[in-house]
């Protein structure tokens, strides 16, 4: 027996969880837990490998990965004064006039 590892995304709502496996789409869940949904997706996601194997097919391989990222969350007056120092768009260069205006022949 093969183990492979995929990467699933659990997201959390108002009264539930779910969750979603990139690298298998169609292959979602939910639950009111996130133990409930942890576990309904890997019923999921076993089901959907032994049909996928089941028909002969190959399973995909995992590309998906994850990074969680610590980032500094200003207060309202930081971000006020960060944002201010950001140079905006260049301004937009003006077009030489063309000196022989296109006319059809």
């Amino acid at each position: 027996m093969k183990y492979q590892n995929f990467l699933i995304i659990i997201e959390s709502g108002q009264s539930n969880f779910s969750a979603y496996c990139p690298d298998l789409p169609g292959v979602g869940s939910t639950g009111k837990t996130r133990a409930e949904v942890e576990q309904n997706m890997m019923e999921a996601m076993q089901l959907h490998i032994d049909g996928t194997r089941e028909d002969g097919l190959k399973i995909p391989k995992t590309t998906s990965s994850a990074v969680i990222m610590r980032l500094e969350v200003p207060t309202q007056a930081e971000a006020k004064k960060r944002m201010a120092e950001v140079p905006g768009p260049p301004a937009p260069r003006r077009r030489k006039a063309n000196p022989r205006p296109y006319t059809s022949r």
